[in-house]
């Protein structure tokens, strides 16, 4: 599996902040695409799992600066990689 990550940025446009094209991607794959597994012991992310394969995605706000930890950002990860950060068991 290619690891991918879809980082959703805040751009200035008319004097407002607006989200760009990847913070509607993952608001599209977290409402159709993806089923939630297990959120971190500080509730900073949440692992998800596709519907319909065996990747895995966190959801997280990398960008603490910001207010929220600034927008949403998507990264894809195999069972053997996050199953430990979460304790996960087979099946999940």
């Amino acid at each position: 599996m290619n690891k991918q990550i879809i980082k959703g940025t805040w751009i200035m446009k008319d004097d407002k902040i607006v989200e760009n094209s990847n913070c509607a991607l993952i608001k599209e794959k977290l409402t159709n695409a993806l089923i939630q597994v297990a959120i971190s012991t500080d509730g900073w992310t949440t692992l998800y799992k596709e519907k319909n394969s065996d990747v895995y995605w966190e959801l997280t706000y990398p960008q603490s600066e910001m207010h929220g930890g600034g927008p949403a950002q998507l990264e894809s990860f195999n069972y053997d990689k996050i199953k430990n950060k979460y304790n996960l068991k087979f099946g999940d």
